[in-house]
């Protein structure tokens, strides 16, 4: 059996949700795909079925992105 890919759970955009069990993420609303989740689809380009412009992006970017930003 494949292993879950842990990049998502590395997205600032990644949530799971304890009442579903389902890893969601702001890309996918309502179920990440298996083939984000395992690792065969990297989520840096727009995905088949995806309705919004959402990519990974690491945890921290944006806070670093905000911290250069303010110290500049």
């Amino acid at each position: 059996m494949p292993s879950m890919c842990t990049k998502c759970f590395a997205c600032r955009h990644f949530k799971y949700s304890k009442t579903s069990d389902v890893f969601k993420c702001a890309a996918f609303p309502d179920k990440i795909p298996n083939e984000i989740l395992f690792g065969d689809f990297e989520h840096n380009r727009l995905h088949p079925q995806q309705n919004n412009s959402v990519l990974f992006e690491p945890i921290g970017v944006v806070v670093k992105e905000k911290f250069i930003s303010q110290s500049v």
